[in-house]
């Protein structure tokens, strides 16, 4: 769910935050992508054109996300992206209660699907199987033993992979988050990108999106501490939302009040309506989720695919075509070789466009008219005491 109506709150309020971009402007650059989303993308979008069900394997195994995580990093590599896969750990205890409403929610898809295919819609039955998906720890699995056998870093988080994301690039290890939900921004994360893609058709409707949380604050004039406190107002996965406060009506809240305790009390509401709310724990988990400090992480790197594990993981284990095998494999190793062209390439761009000479110091150089004037008159006095 992430943050209720963030984006098209920030897209209303603030639209200088938001930038769209091309993705060969990522060139280079290591972007750390939630891997759940990523999941219940491929296993939502990556269907069989009959039942609208999961790709399978002969064992009746499905392979949907496999498919879509070869596909994804095979393009983000080709277009020089160093991605690095961030999964979920154990789910807070704040979650649970959402977590709850998923599963009902996923029970009740399940009924009205049985009643589409009694029916023979085919608009519903799409529509509900989509909302049936789960994600089991095979899935994950999965991925992570394909990721491997690419070459493709990957992070298990403690808990949330998007406060995990955040943390890694609030401090300079990478340079963006890539996922669907705002909440990324609320955790921290300097830039956030959404919809990173590379269907033409999709991005004529969703294009890349890159939010940047500096100029977002600038925008709404709101310190860190009251935009974590805006974005619980407007709910969250992590505290249920107070009945009536949408996006616009949280942010004049906090604009005059700053703060969740004093606009409670404004509102006057009870106290069993105040321990009901949630939202103290909520902004401790916000400001200090519990992640793993990126200096102790192992150093990102991406390795060359081993190719013969990975034939077998695709074509042995999961009935993969051996000729669409064989073309991901040229593809990935000229991605790698059209990368090192690049950084060599950029190198010696870079090298090309350096001063001959010695710049002088910024001081020096950004030094006012009046100050050059008296140096001038400074030195032409010297000059008359010398003759």
């Amino acid at each position: 769910m992430g943050i209720q109506g963030l984006g098209r709150f920030l897209s209303e309020m603030a639209p200088e935050c938001i930038r769209q971009q091309d993705v060969k402007s990522f060139l280079g650059q290591i972007i750390v992508i939630d891997a759940s989303m990523s999941l219940y993308q491929f296993m939502i979008a990556i269907r069989d054109a009959e039942g609208f069900g999961s790709l399978t394997n002969e064992l009746g195994e499905e392979t949907s996300h496999i498919s879509g995580f070869l596909s994804r990093c095979t393009r983000l590599l080709e277009n020089g992206i160093k991605p690095v896969y961030v999964f979920d750990g154990k789910p807070t205890q704040l979650k649970l209660d959402e977590l709850n409403r998923r599963q009902e929610r996923r029970v009740k898809a399940e009924g009205d699907l049985e009643a589409a295919r009694d029916t023979g819609d085919a608009q519903a039955i799409r529509k509900y199987a989509g909302r049936t998906v789960r994600i089991t720890p095979q899935h994950n699995s999965d991925v992570k033993q394909l990721l491997e056998l690419l070459g493709v870093p990957t992070v298990d988080a403690p808990t949330e992979a998007e406060a995990q994301c955040a943390t890694i690039v609030a401090k300079g290890f990478a340079f963006a988050t890539a996922t669907e939900d705002a909440d990324a921004l609320t955790f921290g994360s300097s830039k956030v990108i959404r919809h990173l893609n590379f269907s033409e058709q999709y991005a004529k409707t969703k294009p890349i999106l890159v939010f940047s949380l500096n100029i977002l604050l600038e925008k709404l004039q709101l310190t860190m501490a009251e935009f974590v406190d805006f974005c619980i107002l407007c709910g969250c996965d992590y505290c249920n939302r107070l009945k009536g406060i949408g996006p616009h009506t949280a942010y004049k809240l906090i604009k005059k009040h700053s703060t969740i305790e004093v606009i409670l009390k404004e509102l006057g509401k009870t106290s069993v309506e105040i321990e009901n709310y949630p939202y103290k724990q909520a902004r401790e988990f916000f400001v200090n989720p519990e992640v793993i400090d990126p200096e102790l992480l192992p150093k990102f790197s991406w390795k060359n695919p081993q190719e013969d594990k990975l034939r077998d993981f695709l074509i042995n284990r999961h009935n993969f075509n051996t000729k669409r095998v064989a073309s991901y494999l040229q593809r990935l190793n000229d991605a790698r070789g059209k990368f090192s062209q690049r950084r060599l390439d950029s190198f010696f761009s870079i090298a090309v466009k350096q001063p001959l000479v010695k710049k002088l110091p910024v001081k020096e150089e950004s030094c006012t008219k009046k100050k050059r004037t008296a140096g001038t008159s400074f030195l032409k006095s010297i000059r008359k005491l010398k003759k």
